[in-house]
């Protein structure tokens, strides 16, 4: 599920045809409040909070909102598969994760089944479906000796391509049993990938946007996963706080996965490739 919405404090008025493409390529409903009234912070908590089926009950804390703020532009997207081969609970067992700086315990579940799998020099890489095949989760497991940032720094869009064309394995497998929160502010990551004049007072230029210029003050998403015997729970909201400024088959090898140290997961759309969440798993 992907929701989007608009609130727009009463003291300023969005473009009219700002407002037609947000209704008609997002379907987003603008809505105006009295952003000073001590109610809207709980408004766009509860509207993340419902479209994420209770799973992110909080966007904005009290510090971030800003009353004076000239909008909040907010996506939600909730995810919820069951594998299309689930796991056995009474074969998960409390087992060693390598974490890059500490060892821990954690329940590890394992099964053995064919999937859809391959290697590279710095990484396992292993897919599983959820049940109805529209969906699949990616995972993409350092080889020993390398780490997350060994796989990230070779990702491109052809090399992701390439991790959409793999063999079949039988796969004796292991993977975490696991539940995981971020809070990231998106504003450094953004003006890196090539965005900085919008988080600039005297830069950005959002002229048809509304009224008044703006520029983004606050870029945040908040999102969580929960990957079990069953399957996985996910969902993540983005909010932006804007403020005025003056291969061919082959015989299927037998391999283990043993996902005992950090690792990379994907979930994707199938008949496409596009990625609905990306995330790397810690043993935090």
């Amino acid at each position: 599920m992907i929701a989007n919405t608009i609130y727009m404090n009463k003291d300023f008025e969005l473009k009219s045809d700002f407002i037609n493409k947000a209704k008609t390529f997002y379907d987003a409903e603008p809505e105006t409040r009295d952003f000073a009234d001590g109610k809207t912070r709980d408004v766009i908590n509860k509207w993340g909070n419902d479209h994420t089926e209770g799973m992110i009950p909080e966007v904005l804390t009290e510090e971030e909102f800003s009353p004076i703020a000239v909008s909040y532009l907010l996506n939600a997207i909730y995810f919820k598969g069951t594998w299309a081969e689930k796991f056995d609970k009474n074969n998960t067992k409390d087992e060693t994760f390598k974490g890059y700086s500490a060892e821990k315990q954690v329940p590890m579940m394992r099964q053995e089944h064919t999937f859809n799998y391959m290697e590279t020099d710095d990484c396992q890489a292993l897919r599983l479906p959820y049940g109805n095949l529209a969906y699949r989760m990616t995972i993409l497991l350092p080889k020993e000796g390398k780490t997350i940032n060994d796989v990230l720094k070779t990702m491109t869009a052809e090399t992701w391509q390439n991790y959409q064309i793999m063999g079949r394995a039988i796969v004796d497998l292991k993977l975490p049993r696991f539940e995981s929160k971020s809070d990231v502010n998106l504003k450094p990551i953004m003006s890196a990938l090539g965005m900085p004049k919008a988080f600039n007072p005297g830069l950005a230029d959002f002229s048809n946007f509304c009224n008044v210029p703006t520029y983004i003050d606050l870029m945040k998403q908040v999102a969580k996963i929960k990957l079990n015997e069953e399957g996985t729970e996910a969902a993540a909201v983005t909010v932006i706080g804007m403020e005025m400024t003056a291969l061919e088959p082959s015989e299927p090898q037998h391999v283990q996965f043993f996902a005992n140290r950090p690792f990379l997961y994907v979930i994707s759309e199938y008949s496409t490739g596009a990625i609905f969440f990306i995330g790397q798993y810690m043993g935090d």
